[in-house]
């Protein structure tokens, strides 16, 4: 369902940014293969104000939790995940959506939390390099902790939309 979602907020997001001929090229790879490390592939656009080129490739991580808390988020994230994130760091972004129960039964979703990579450095395990690898850990996200980076879709698309004021 999360997917579902974010495939629609992406091509939707993009429409809104009249991208248009990015459209098309939204991928959902996760669809295909787990061992691409993310589930879709896209485009920057206008995403975080213009701070990548608007054709640039993001690859985006889609997660959910069933309730609506807006203290943490918690998820799993695998070894293969996160290589793949710290490969590319700056293009890689987690789309984070709660209360998907609701939103599976038809009530309107607004938009995934959106988070980069880079935020979610600190909760990452270190491997132990006497003791092994971790291959795939709990996620328990304090988005208090990091209110000030998460990318709230609605206002930016309406920031990117609006017209400037002179």
């Amino acid at each position: 369902m999360e997917k579902i979602l974010s495939m629609k907020f992406e091509k939707e997001r993009l429409v809104k940014e009249k991208h248009f001929e990015l459209v098309e090229n939204v991928k959902w790879l996760s669809k295909e293969s787990d061992d691409y490390g993310f589930d879709i592939s896209s485009f920057f656009g206008n995403l975080i104000l213009s701070k990548h080129n608007t054709h640039a490739t993001m690859m985006i991580e889609v997660k959910s939790i069933t309730s609506d808390l807006i203290e943490s988020f918690r998820f799993v994230l695998t070894r293969n995940e996160w290589d793949i994130a710290v490969n590319d760091i700056k293009k890689y972004y987690f789309y984070l959506w709660k209360n998907i129960k609701m939103l599976s039964k038809g009530s309107h979703a607004e938009g995934p939390l959106i988070v980069s990579a880079k935020k979610i450095i600190p909760y990452v395990p270190r491997d132990q390099h006497d003791r092994g690898k971790w291959q795939k850990c709990r996620i328990i996200l304090n988005l208090k902790e990091i209110s000030d980076d998460i990318i709230d879709p609605n206002k930016l698309i309406c920031q990117v939309l609006s017209p400037k004021s002179n």
